[in-house]
């Protein structure tokens, strides 16, 4: 089942309280009716608004009418190359623990890494945290293009 799929039947589910059954299970008379109020309130959403008059529909039938789900109004997609982890913050957070808690640094065992780790996080974080928006920020290189010659 495809992501647009998952999505569509939540939000039928989240907003009108309608969970539809298994892909080739019929749909109900009365969940027919509770579908049209949808088409009506939800236009935009389905791309044949005549689905619902057919006799037997099934799930799967209603799910491929519908369009791709619409992105949420506050949630913007950024995409990023499939790796690329001088791109994501996060990353920059394990550079600066790594280099406070691993560098060059063997441990015993595993609890005194780990302990090691909770004291960066508990003490050290809050001593280095005036320097750390010059290294985690979203300032990213840019990369001139090559120019051949």
């Amino acid at each position: 089942m495809s992501e647009a799929y998952v999505v569509n039947q939540l939000f039928l589910d989240e907003t009108y309280g309608i969970k539809l059954p298994g892909n080739k299970v019929e749909l109900s008379k009365k969940m027919k009716v509770q579908l049209k109020s949808v088409v009506e309130k939800e236009a935009q959403l389905f791309q044949d608004h005549s689905i619902l008059d057919v006799d037997t529909l099934t799930a799967r039938e209603l799910l491929d009418t519908l369009k791709a789900s619409l992105p949420h109004p506050k949630l913007v997609m950024h995409i990023l190359p499939p790796y690329s982890p001088n791109l994501n913050l996060i990353e920059r957070v394990w550079k600066v623990m790594n280099k406070h808690v691993r560098n060059n640094k063997v441990f015993d065992s595993c609890t005194e890494f780990k302990a090691k780790i909770r004291t960066f996080f508990g003490s050290t974080w809050n001593t280095i945290l005036p320097d750390l928006p010059s290294r985690i920020n979203d300032n990213f290189q840019k990369l001139k293009t090559a120019v051949s010659g």
